[in-house]
């Protein structure tokens, strides 16, 4: 499967791991679009990027909001990846924060990506 292939909105990642310019997203299924079914127990590895854009879009009282570039040092899990968009090398993940419900922005440019079934 191709990250053009998968589906993962409203499924909770199980866990994140994150080392030296690779994180790795894990869970417990994604949807196939080609397949039109679920698989079982899938990754998403992203590794190597030349830069990493990190946003948390922090709200307030629910009418204003904030943007907190975060570095790599503070990446946030996500519990949720809503949007997943590829365009002009830069691979962005959209979802919500398990740390701080904030909705985060992960933007990974030049950045090698690929699905894994895990077993």
């Amino acid at each position: 499967m191709t990250l053009k292939d998968i589906g993962v909105a409203d499924i909770p990642l199980t866990k994140t791991v994150k080392t030296d310019n690779k994180i790795l997203f894990f869970f417990p299924k994604m949807y196939s679009i080609n397949e039109k079914k679920y698989i079982n127990n899938c990754t998403l590895k992203i590794e190597n990027w030349q830069t990493l854009k990190a946003i948390a879009i922090i709200s307030h009282d629910g009418n204003s909001f904030t943007e907190k570039e975060l570095s790599e040092n503070e990446l946030e899990n996500f519990d949720l990846i809503q949007e997943i968009n590829v365009k002009n090398d830069i691979l962005t993940l959209k979802g919500y924060s398990r740390d701080s419900n904030n909705w985060l922005e992960y933007s990974f440019l030049d950045c090698s990506s690929e699905v894994l079934m895990t077993h």
